[in-house]
């Protein structure tokens, strides 16, 4: 669905009363620009406006207040499978954002508090591997801690991880190890026979000048 066609779709809406046209319009040039061309999907509840749509670059539902404010939104993308899933409060900030990777859909968890003026103070990150990273920012923007830490499985995992690359390592030094003095076995062995042949070739000379 082209964006002239979109916008007519969400101007339907405005027979409900659930927002301006000015908000529709935006709404429908944003999902329009991110390539979100083919396909809308829109329902309008008591308790805001879904809009769900599809295109080339994936497939996105978000919520709406009725003032036309995002709430809610749920991204798949094509491109590598992602998903991502963020709350807003009623200002629009972010406030929760969990990306799912498509091979684990755990996915990480990211947490974030805002001021009453929309900066963010502070941001909390799990990893599905055990992974937390906490983080504080000043009133510029600028971060003023960012601690990283791991929890006792997640550590017990790469200390094992960390024994079996260094066993794979030994056992190759020692097969290397084996192959040379293997080598310098069969070097002595043919340096030895060398020296009987040497000392048989004596012997047989000397006697072959008795006889004559």
């Amino acid at each position: 669905m082209k964006a002239s066609a979109l916008s007519g779709a969400l101007a339907l809406c405005l027979l409900a009363g659930t927002a301006s046209a000015q908000d529709y319009q935006a709404i429908a040039q944003e999902l329009y620009d991110q390539g979100f061309e083919n396909q809308a999907t829109i329902r309008v509840r008591d308790d805001g406006l879904y809009v769900e749509t599809s295109g080339s670059a994936g497939t996105t539902e978000r919520v709406y207040s009725l003032d036309g404010t995002v709430l809610r939104e749920e991204e798949t993308r094509t491109s590598d499978g992602r998903k991502i899933e963020r709350e807003f409060d009623e200002s629009g900030s972010l406030v929760d954002e969990e990306i799912k990777t498509a091979e684990d859909r755990k996915g990480a968890v990211v947490e974030r508090v805002y001021s009453e003026t929309g900066s963010l103070l502070s941001e909390e990150i799990s990893t599905p591997g055990g992974t937390r990273i906490e983080r504080t920012y000043d009133a510029d923007g600028n971060v003023v801690s960012n601690n990283v830490s791991r929890d006792r499985e997640a550590r017990s995992r790469g200390r094992s991880e960390e024994r079996a690359d260094r066993g794979k390592s030994d056992r190759g030094s020692d097969k290397s190890s084996g192959r040379g003095n293997s080598e310098r076995g069969s070097e002595k062995s043919s340096d030895r026979g060398n020296d009987n042949r040497g000392d048989g070739d004596r012997k047989g000379g000397g006697n072959g000048r008795g006889r004559g």
